[in-house]
């Protein structure tokens, strides 16, 4: 079994494969439709505090970084479940993950520099080798050239 990674040539030569990735295209396109409705669906203080992180089954799934920002996101969830439903999304509840590690870590959810790595990451965390290591490396790239330097 060879264990080198596959170039993008040769993901793209195998229909399989193809097919995958496609897929995987597609649902990054679609995470990235569904984060900025919710943002845009929020107050922006909210918005600040707040990651849509997938729908799934119905259901909306949001990482918070406080128990303030959750509370009130639990007091917003049936406008939110309507808003999507008005989208031709079928969600019907809201489950809100409190991160209070996560607080460093925000974000413009509009910025797309950051909505190519997040989806990336978030896409890595769901494949399985080679493509997770491909899709780590990407995100990693992302990152790095979102940096400035202090000579710049």
């Amino acid at each position: 079994m060879n264990s080198k990674p596959k170039t993008t040539k040769q993901w793209l030569d195998n229909q399989r494969d193809h097919n995958t990735l496609s897929q995987y295209a597609q649902f990054a396109v679609q995470l990235r439709d569904w984060q900025l409705l919710f943002a845009r669906s929020l107050p922006a203080n909210l918005a600040a505090e707040c990651d849509l992180l997938n729908i799934r089954d119905g259901k909306i799934i949001v990482r918070t970084r406080s128990a303030s920002a959750g509370t009130q996101l639990r007091a917003l969830a049936p406008r939110l479940i309507k808003t999507f439903c008005e989208t031709g999304t079928s969600v019907h509840s809201l489950s809100v993950d409190i991160d209070p590690s996560n607080r460093s870590q925000r974000r413009d959810p509009t910025s797309p520099e950051m909505s190519r790595q997040q989806r990336l990451l978030r896409l890595a965390e769901q494949s399985s080798e080679p493509l997770k290591t491909q899709l780590l490396k990407l995100a990693e790239q992302i990152a790095n050239s979102t940096k400035l330097t202090p000579d710049e």
